[in-house]
C-alpha cells in the first residue's frame, strides 16, 4: 500500500514537472522520450530481475533495485529547478477543488480508467502465463528485455512523432487501438496452444503497442493540464 501510494505521488510530481518544463510544441517529442524511459525501466527492473533470479537470490535483487532507486533519488538534485509560487503553496487545494467540481472531471476519470484497462489487466498475468507455458526464468527475463526493450522504445518514439504530426485526439485513437487489441496475441496463444514463436511474437507486439499507447496517454494528460 505504501509503495503504491508513493509511486502514484511520484507519477504526479513527474507529470507536473513536465507540464511546467516543456513547451507545447515540444510535448510530442518529450512524451516519446518519457514513455521510452518508462518502458526501459519497467523492462530492466522487471524482466531483467527475473532473468537474474536464475543465478541470484531474490533478496539480493530487491536490495539492488532499492539501491538503484536511491541513486535516482539523489540524481534529482541535479535536474533543473522549478520554483513553485508562494501563493500556490498556500492555496494548494484550490485548483484541484475547482477542477473536480466541473463536468469535465467525470468523463476524464472514466477515460483514464478505461483507456489502458487492457494493459493494466494483462500486465500481472503475462509472467505467470509464461511460467504456465513451461518457459524458464532466464527465458522469461531475456525475451521481454532483449526483444521487448527496443520495440518499446521504438513504439514510444514513434507514438510521440505521430502525435506531434497528427495531434493528440487522433493519436489517442490511432495509437490506443493497437495497444487495446495487442492482448489478442496472448489470447490466441492460450486458446490454440500455439508454440513458443507465437508467444515471442505476442510479447513483441505487446511491447511495441504499449509504447505507442503510453506516448498518446501522456500527451493527452499534458494537453488537458493548465
Amino acid at each position: 500500500l505504501v509503495l503504491t501510494v508513493a509511486s502514484a505521488t511520484q507519477d504526479m510530481a513527474i507529470d507536473a514537472y513536465t507540464v511546467a518544463l516543456v513547451d507545447r510544441e515540444e510535448q510530442g517529442a518529450a512524451n516519446g522520450v518519457r514513455a521510452s524511459a518508462y518502458r526501459v525501466a519497467l523492462v530492466l527492473l522487471g524482466s531483467g530481475m527475473v532473468a537474474l533470479a536464475t543465478w541470484l537470490p531474490w533478496s539480493v535483487l530487491f536490495w539492488a533495485a532499492a539501491l538503484v532507486f536511491v541513486g535516482l533519488g539523489l540524481a534529482v538534485r541535479w535536474v533543473p529547478r522549478l520554483d513553485v509560487p508562494a501563493e500556490a503553496r498556500v492555496h494548494w487545494l484550490t485548483p484541484f477543488a475547482g477542477w473536480i467540481a466541473t463536468w469535465r472531471a467525470i468523463p476524464l476519470i472514466l477515460f483514464v480508467l478505461t483507456y489502458k484497462l487492457g494493459e493494466f489487466a494483462i500486465g500481472p498475468m503475462v509472467k505467470p502465463f509464461w511460467v504456465d507455458r513451461g518457459r524458464s526464468l532466464l527465458e522469461i527475463g531475456l525475451v521481454p528485455t532483449a526483444l521487448g526493450i527496443g520495440l518499446s522504445i521504438a513504439g514510444a518514439l514513434a507514438g510521440g512523432a505521430f502525435m506531434q504530426r497528427y495531434g493528440t485526439l487522433t493519436a489517442l485513437w490511432a495509437l490506443g487501438l493497437p495497444q487495446a487489441i495487442s492482448n489478442l496475441g496472448y489470447a490466441a496463444v492460450a486458446l490454440w496452444g500455439l508454440p513458443w514463436p507465437a508467444l515471442y511474437a505476442a510479447s513483441m507486439i505487446d511491447s511495441f503497442s504499449g509504447g505507442l499507447g503510453t506516448a498518446a496517454f501522456l500527451g493527452f494528460f499534458l494537453a488537458v493540464c493548465d
